[in-house]
């Protein structure tokens, strides 16, 4: 194998083991792109309306970006280890829950929705706690709730 056959090969693997967090900046900058035109602002408020979509995808950008500096860095200590397969069944069964999520919120409701939805990802990526799998999803679901109804004034269906 030539140098730069090494190189490509390189290249490949490390796209492959970062191909999730290269979504998720795709997607976080998409998100980026499409607030102005999906959240109307009064432009008056300090903290709007698009503060929070804004903030988020920012964070998914962010964690994104940290998780492939992470990855190389760990790649680089075990380079002798086999290296584990991204489990893309696992990815597709995630996305496809969150695309279920957006289209079931306004029909049962945030709370259940929210509720399944988290349980379901739990499962999925290896969490087998029963008691984690229970009061996680409630936890973080009543958290959720609170600060969009309580502290952003935010109507949830």
């Amino acid at each position: 194998m030539s140098a730069v056959e090494g190189l490509m090969f390189n290249m490949i693997n490390s796209i492959k083991s970062n191909l999730s967090s290269l979504f998720m900046i795709i997607f976080g900058i998409v998100m980026i792109i499409i607030i102005p035109y999906e959240v109307r602002s009064s432009g008056e408020e300090a903290l709007g309306p698009r503060f929070f979509p804004y903030m988020l995808s920012i964070i998914i950008i962010l964690l994104s970006i940290i998780s492939i500096f992470e990855k190389e860095i760990n790649e680089n200590k075990k380079k002798d280890k086999k290296l584990k397969k991204i489990d893309y069944f696992r990815l597709l069964y995630v996305l496809i829950g969150m695309v279920a999520w957006v289209f079931l919120a306004p029909l049962i409701g945030f709370i259940l929705s929210t509720v399944v939805f988290t349980a379901s990802v739990m499962y999925i990526v290896g969490n087998r706690k029963l008691f984690q799998l229970i009061f996680i999803p409630l936890i973080l679901t009543a958290v959720l709730y609170y600060v969009f109804t309580g502290l952003l004034n935010v109507f949830l269906p």
